[in-house]
């Protein structure tokens, strides 16, 4: 397998929100083993699809945010999100050669979400509940 073949885009993209403003991403290497000895880092792209406060945004209003990884960990922390957004994230692997792989299928997280039980709660004493995507 030559790196000027293509390399195939990583696959099983997790997307888990360790707090309302962060986001920890990982991913497997691309599935052929002989493009994985090739993979000498990743580059993790990510942006606001929408927030609760508006509208999907317009494909001409996307303007992705990148972070680099190097090496061949799987895994990145993406920080300084806004709590109340829809995020889509894409990764793709860097070759040998510098070049960059394909895009991987797109992987989304929903805004962090608030149980509706509020007034039940404070009824009851009871400390208001939030859940993350």
């Amino acid at each position: 397998m030559r790196v000027e073949d293509g390399m195939s885009a990583p696959v099983n993209i997790q997307l888990h929100r360790v707090s309302p403003t962060a986001l920890h991403v990982s991913w497997d290497h691309p599935q052929s083993y002989q493009q994985q000895q090739l993979v000498t880092g990743y580059r993790v792209y990510y942006h606001v699809t929408a927030t609760r406060l508006r509208d999907p945004l317009d494909v001409g209003d996307t303007r992705w945010e990148v972070k680099d990884v190097r090496g061949l960990q799987r895994v990145a922390e993406l920080a300084d999100l806004k709590p109340d957004a829809h995020y889509t994230v894409r990764v793709r692997s860097r070759g040998v050669d510098g070049r960059l792989g394909n895009f991987s299928e797109p992987a989304e997280l929903q805004p962090k979400q608030h149980v509706d039980d509020d007034d039940d709660d404070r009824a009851q004493g009871r400390p208001h509940t939030m859940l993350y995507a």
